[in-house]
């Protein structure tokens, strides 16, 4: 049967949460809501550290081996002066959840981190492969609106072009991350991430806010995820 590349698209326009996404947390974060056709998950400005992450609840739906491309629109917002220094976020595809991106099983992630300044986090899931973190974007996230992408259908010819490799796919995944006018530009171009081991297991969107120990503040703002993806269909 034929594979057709089919497109999962979140979005909260009419003001709804759509079914089957969850919020776990650590400490006593604000929340996660929609507000304005957006989703917002917010930390509260206890002293304390705390995270807050929306995903499928595991409900790990999409094979990784069929993800083509995951996109993201999203800003992060921390409060004012000093009062978000120790806030970052995190948006991509992950496998099981876990309130750390540092401990997720399986994961291909956008970081913002507390200096503002957006890396890349890959991990294969196995034992002795790929578990990198602080890959360079040179992009600071801001308080703008940007969209974040991963493309994991097209790197075939990048690496054949500048390693002779014949891998596509997770084997040479590319990222891309808009400007301030929102034109998306490569990003990474330096690095080549490898997720070739990656088993072909399910994975779910994944976007998280979190802070150190403090009073920060801080509102990750969501505007929509959508995840390409082929599917056999019949005909």
């Amino acid at each position: 049967m034929p594979l057709r590349v089919q497109k999962h698209r979140i979005d909260f326009k009419k003001g709804l949460t759509p079914t089957g996404l969850t919020a776990t947390y650590t400490g006593t974060p604000t929340g996660a809501s929609v507000s304005g056709g957006q989703l917002e998950l917010v930390l509260a400005a206890t002293n304390e550290a705390e995270t807050l992450r929306v995903d499928l609840g595991d409900n790990l739906a999409f094979p990784v081996n069929d993800v083509q491309e995951v996109r993201i629109r999203a800003k992060l917002e921390r409060g004012e002066g000093a009062a978000g220094d120790n806030v970052s976020a995190a948006l991509g595809i992950a496998g099981a959840g876990a309130a750390d991106p540092a401990d997720l099983s399986g994961c291909l992630l956008f970081e913002i981190a507390t200096d503002d300044a957006v890396t890349i986090r890959a991990n294969d899931g196995t034992v002795s492969g790929v578990d990198t973190s602080g890959i360079e974007t040179d992009v600071e996230a801001g308080d703008d609106w940007r969209t974040y992408v991963f493309d994991l259908r097209n790197g075939l010819v990048r690496r054949e072009l500048r390693e002779g490799g014949d891998i596509a796919g997770k084997g040479a995944v590319l990222a891309k991350v808009s400007n301030d006018v929102g034109l998306l530009r490569p990003v990474a171009e330096g690095s080549v991430i490898d997720l070739t081991d990656w088993a072909d297991v399910g994975v779910q969107p994944y976007v998280q806010i979190a802070k150190t120990s403090s009073t920060d503040t801080g509102t990750l703002t969501v505007d929509w995820i959508e995840i390409f993806y082929r599917e056999t269909v019949e005909g």
